[in-house]
């Protein structure tokens, strides 16, 4: 404000005074007025240069809040989350146990559903027990040793059971070979009815039977005169002949 007042001064004073003047003063003057010039260019531009450098910090600083804000957002899901985790952990967990403990069971009734399965196999007549014999050697002789896990050995003993039943629940023809008391062999057609009977015939007629399952295997008897009617069953069975009642002797135990 000083330079200011001192400039007006100057414009007022005649121009002789001037000339009059001390030529140092004239020169302070001068001197005065460049740095007062070169100080109100200097205060311009530091005033542009910290309205630019606020605004970059203002960006700055608002792009850090963002960058805050976003973060915290974050921990709280994440927190969130952890404890939805933590509970999902805990109840996989759990599930594990209860799952460990059912094929600690299964593998138990495994072993011990093998072991009666083994024992029942001997009551197998020869058609089933030929079919059988591919899942029958997967039974491990030593359970403790088994190759296969337990839900393998139950699905085999599932695979067995299930030709068992078929074989249970329907007829069955079958070319074998029957031992005459003399020790002949005699090539015969075997009627098997489910696992609980069935009838054998020589092509005459002559040579019949009757056998049935036992503990160590199926027994066969020579039963005379029933040839001609278990050859007639025979025929039913292979559509050769007519449906018909035909009677044959049965044993029940």
């Amino acid at each position: 404000m000083r330079h200011g007042i001192l400039v007006v001064c100057v414009a007022l004073l005649p121009i002789s005074s001037l000339f009059a003047q001390d030529e140092a003063s004239i020169d302070g003057v001068r001197t005065s007025l460049k740095e007062w010039v070169e100080t109100r260019q200097l205060t311009s531009r530091l005033q542009a240069d910290w309205r630019s450098e606020k605004e970059m910090l203002e960006q700055t600083a608002a792009l850090y809040n963002k960058e805050l804000a976003d973060l915290n957002e974050k921990l709280t899901k994440s927190g969130t989350s952890s404890t939805k985790v933590g509970e999902e952990s805990a109840k996989l967990e759990l599930e594990k146990q209860e799952l460990d403990a059912a094929m600690v069971k299964v593998a138990e009734n495994v072993t011990l559903f093998e072991k009666e399965l083994r024992t029942l196999a001997q009551t197998f007549p020869s058609p089933l027990a030929n079919k059988l014999e591919p899942l029958m050697k997967r039974l491990p002789d030593d359970p403790d040793k088994a190759r296969l896990s337990p839900a393998e050995r139950m699905q085999n003993l599932i695979g067995i059971l299930i030709e068992v039943d078929k074989f249970n629940s329907s007829l069955a023809v079958e070319s074998e070979l029957q031992r005459r008391p003399s020790g002949e062999e005699i090539q015969v057609k075997t009627l098997y009815v489910g696992l609980g009977q069935a009838y054998f015939v020589d092509k005459t007629g002559e040579f019949s039977g009757v056998g049935i399952p036992s503990a160590t295997g199926w027994e066969w008897k020579e039963t005379p005169g029933i040839g001609e009617r278990v050859l007639r069953a025979i025929a039913i069975y292979e559509n050769t002949q007519p449906p018909a009642f035909v009677g044959l002797p049965m044993n029940v135990n």
